[in-house]
């Protein structure tokens, strides 16, 4: 099946939106998570923010990631059931960087399926400061979700300029 068939299946779309406070309803966010899954900079540190301490605690309780590798937890203080945090590969680490980055979002749409999520929303994992372009991390999900076969809305979140 290609990828225009598979749209009529599984709704994906790619909006610009503030990922803490969507204007779409989602079961669940993901967290462009760092190795410690602890309160960071730019999308993770907002997620943290805006899930509370208690939050923040709970991830670091969980053991850290490696790359590629996600986890969930429950949403806490955000309006979302749950967070997917995944390790995002870095561009310049990785023999094959764009297969890394293709597998950071199967494993996250994975985890997301196992656990019953009808909906979910998804930054530019790797674009930015881990050296992914916008098109690649685009791309890269897209080829991740075209062997999605299960029913799930798929939102790609840009950023809005000076929002998160």
């Amino acid at each position: 099946m290609n990828w225009k068939d598979r749209e009529k299946y599984m709704n994906l779309n790619i909006i610009k939106d503030n990922i803490i406070d969507l204007s779409v309803d989602v079961d669940a966010i993901v967290n462009s998570a760092n190795p410690f899954m602890s309160k960071g900079g730019g999308v993770c540190g907002a997620i943290h923010e805006a899930g509370g301490a208690e939050f923040t605690e709970y991830c670091i309780k969980q053991g850290g990631l490696r790359t590629g590798q996600c986890k969930i937890t429950p949403g806490f203080n955000l309006p979302y059931q749950y967070v997917i945090h995944v390790l995002a590969p870095k561009y310049n680490k990785m023999s094959d960087p764009e297969y890394a980055l293709y597998t950071s979002y199967s494993n996250v749409i994975e985890l997301a399926l196992d656990n019953n999520i009808k909906s979910i929303a998804f930054p530019l994992l790797g674009a930015g400061h881990h050296g992914y372009t916008e098109e690649m991390s685009i791309n890269c999900a897209k080829k991740a979700f075209e062997k999605v076969t299960a029913d799930i809305k798929i939102y790609i979140v840009k950023p809005k300029v000076n929002n998160l």
